[in-house]
């Protein structure tokens, strides 16, 4: 049954009456008509009015209005869509709490439209009583009551005080349940990024938008080592920004925002996907017993993305390429930010024949306890400890600390930062495993790349 000619009601908290996103329905084969927030409850039950949408930049903006319109729906047995560029604890709640779904923005437009079709399509499931065994449990947050229904993870984390609910495992709950993300998504105009942004990060926003779709980003590889053999043993890969005007723009100056705003989710795909083509393209280039591989930095907020582990298998195999030969990088921090949920993922990928290293060892939490339980191969000793070894006594001896302790878990380690013959040996003396920095090699694009391989260097 075609869910098209649907009425939907648009309530537009961003840009005034909510003319572009009424339009944008219409021209996908909805009845789009817009309402503000005030008149919105009392036209929910005019009967031409199948669903509601809420575009909104923070629930927090008129919540109680919010909630009455939103009630008034549901109450109706109508489906409401939050719209909105980000999500929080409370906004999550907010949602699980009341059954709405939630699409986060930018989004290209088909995608808007299928999920919104989805979501239509899949009403009728819940009238028919399939929701009906789903359990419901009392959590309290900041001084409000919410009755969310128990699902998988969820359940096991709510309690009954304050600030005692996981904020990222009820994202990725919020997310798994009433969300999608769409991974290759674009800036749909009209559904800006908005609030809590300069008009400088706005436009960097754009520009990052454009850049994806132009191909303006590309891939450098810095050499690892092997200090057994001084041979090339891998890569990691290092995204760079070709802009046509400002030229290479460094990834410090724009990562942070792509993971502010979730840029960071297909940007991060295409880094995984790239990497894998190149790579595939070096082992036919130069075949080797011990084939060559690459690592990928993985960034926190991929990880509410729930088919990150899917994405990241299909990248690989449509190369052809063997899975240990693609390994994931993270900081402590990401581990410890999404504990439960990277845990969980980290050990899908694991079981699939990926690596794990843990990037910036020792500048982060540095809890040996997570060793134990998080799927981690290999350790990479940050550079400002590999740096002073021969200045700091402590530095030298964190060093081999380290390479100690990881080879006791039987674990490898990577050093990073290794600037001079000096640190070489040093390393080769205590045993670690791969060194990589400058005094082998600077990042590379891809063909430089290519030409230093051909000459088969070694250290």
């Amino acid at each position: 049954m075609s869910v098209k000619g649907t009425g939907i009601l648009v309530v537009d908290l961003v840009e005034g009456p909510g003319t572009a996103l009424a339009g944008l329905l219409s021209g996908g084969g909805f009845v789009a008509r817009h309402a503000s927030l005030e008149d919105a409850a009392r036209q929910v039950d005019d009967g031409e009015t199948g669903a509601v949408i809420i575009r909104t930049l923070h629930v927090e903006t008129g919540q109680e209005g919010i909630a009455r319109v939103c009630d008034e729906a549901l109450r109706s047995g109508m489906p409401v869509v939050f719209i909105t560029p980000r999500s929080s604890i409370d906004l999550a709640l907010f949602e699980l709490s009341r059954g709405i779904f939630h699409i986060t923005t930018p989004c290209r437009q088909e995608f808007l439209l299928a999920r919104i079709e989805e979501i239509l399509h899949g009403q009728g499931a819940k009238e028919s009583g399939a929701d009906a065994n789903v359990m419901v449990d009392e959590a309290r947050y900041r001084g409000v009551n919410y009755s969310v229904p128990v699902r998988g993870i969820l359940g096991k984390i709510l309690h009954a005080t304050d600030d005692h609910i996981s904020s990222g495992e009820v994202l990725r709950e919020m997310l798994a349940a009433n969300s999608k993300i769409d991974p290759d998504s674009l800036l749909l105009p009209g559904l800006e990024y908005g609030m809590g942004l300069t008009g400088e990060e706005q436009a960097l926003c754009s520009e990052m938008t454009h850049a994806m779709k132009e191909k303006h980003f590309e891939l450098h590889y810095q050499p690892i080592i092997s200090m057994n053999s001084g041979n090339i043993s891998g890569f990691e890969a290092l995204i760079r920004w070709n802009h046509p005007e400002k030229g290479l723009i460094r990834p410090d100056r724009f990562i942070g925002l792509a993971e502010r705003t979730d840029i960071i989710i297909p940007l991060g795909f295409w880094i995984i996907e790239e990497a894998s083509r190149q790579l595939a393209e070096l082992h036919r280039l130069f075949p080797s017993d011990t084939p060559l591989y690459v690592s990928v930095n993985v960034s926190a907020r991929q990880f509410i993305y729930k088919d990150l582990d899917r994405r990241i298998l299909e990248a690989v195999d449509r190369y052809g390429l063997p899975h240990e030969c693609v390994r994931l990088e993270l900081t402590e921090s990401t581990f410890m930010e999404n504990k439960d949920a990277a845990n969980l993922m980290l050990l899908t990928l694991k079981s699939g024949g990926f690596s794990m290293y843990m990037d910036d060892f020792g500048t982060g939490y540095s809890s040996l306890s997570y060793l134990m339980h998080f799927p981690v191969d290999v350790l990479k000793i940050d550079q400002s400890f590999v740096k002073w070894m021969h200045v700091d006594e402590e530095s030298e001896e964190i060093v081999r600390s380290v390479v100690a302790l990881a080879h006791n878990l039987r674990r490898k380690v990577v050093a990073e930062g290794v600037d001079n013959e000096g640190h070489v040996e040093l390393l080769r003396s205590i045993g670690c495993d791969y060194g990589q920095g400058y005094f082998f090699s600077k990042p590379l694009d891809f063909e430089a790349l290519k030409k230093l391989l051909s000459r088969k260097p070694a250290w």
